[in-house]
Formats: structure tokens, sequence, C-alpha cells
């Protein structure tokens, strides 16, 4: 199982369905805007999203679904979601809060900082901590077919910003 497919799809996703525009004021670069509907349509088209949880004796598959109140906060998003438990059954509402994080050494990574399950008596467990942070690829290699010739493009991300209306992605771009 890929554990951590469905938020890597998502951030490419967002790279190449965003709406491009050139960097204002002479500057070597783009701009990708990704509005807060488009990050909700994308969530909704990543579920089912299955976590196989060790649990000594067996393995507990936690599946997420019914993506719903979904909304972009500084650095990240927070939504609800249902959460359904096999083979110890268990349905549960969970509220995800996911964070963009920039690293020391540069770059950005996106993580589940909060993913309570309350399962009755048992208790109430975060399962965050079996979502593996996902690494935004900060270097990109592209090749453009022109008429006369191929020619590569390295797009560099400079930044992200993540308000409640959009997500916005500075990229710089240089000629190898």
């Amino acid at each position: 199982m890929r554990r951590h497919a469905a938020a890597a799809g998502l951030l490419g996703a967002l790279l190449v369905t965003g709406a491009v525009a050139p960097t204002p004021a002479g500057g070597s670069g783009l701009s990708i805007t990704v509005s807060a509907p488009l990050v909700k349509d994308l969530i909704t088209a990543a579920v089912p999203y299955r976590l196989a949880l060790d649990a000594g004796l067996f393995e507990e598959v936690v599946t997420l679904s019914d993506p719903r109140h979904v909304r972009l906060v500084p650095g990240g998003l927070d939504m609800e979601m249902t959460a359904a438990g096999s083979p110890v059954p268990f349905t549960a509402e969970v509220s995800p809060r996911v964070r963009l994080e920039r690293r020391e050494e540069g770059g950005w990574v996106i993580r589940v900082q909060e993913l309570p399950v309350t399962i009755g008596r048992l208790g109430t467990y975060d399962l965050a901590s079996f979502i593996d942070p996902v690494d935004i690829e900060t270097v990109t290699r592209h090749l453009l077919d022109l008429p006369g010739g191929t020619i590569e493009i390295d797009l560099t991300v400079s930044t992200i910003n993540i308000s409640a209306d959009e997500v916005r992605i500075e990229l710089q771009a240089s000629f190898p």
C-alpha cells in the first residue's frame, strides 16, 4: 500500500492544474494559483484513503472517506472525514489537520499534524504518526519542444503560501 500516494498526487495535481501566470516586474519565474474549490475537488477525488496499522496479532485497516468542510487555513488545511475500521469494525468522525512545513535545510514537506480517532470505550488515538510526511520536489526539469529544437527548463519552488482562498506557488525558472 502506498501510504502517501493521495497527498503526493494532490501536490502533483496542484502543480499541473493551477492557473499559471508570469511573475510580475521582470522576475524569472512563474506563479501558480490553486483555488480552494479545486483543492476540495482534488481531495474528494483522492479518497478512499487506506491506512494499514500493525495491531500486533493482526493488521487493522482504517479507511478515510467522505471529506467535507474542507477549508484552507494559513499554512495548511483542515477538514472532516469518516474513518471506518476492519477487521475490528468501527466508524468515527475525524478532523485531520494537514500542514505545510518549511525544512531547515530547505524545501517543504506536507505533514498530517493531527488525525485523532475516537473509538468508543477504547479511547482516542492520533493516527498522524502512521502517515509519512510527503516531501515536495523543489526542482523539476522539463523539456520544451520548440520549432528550433528542444530546450531544458528547471523550475525551482521558491515560495508556497496557503491562505483561506488559495494555494500560491512561486517558481523560479532557469535554462541549464
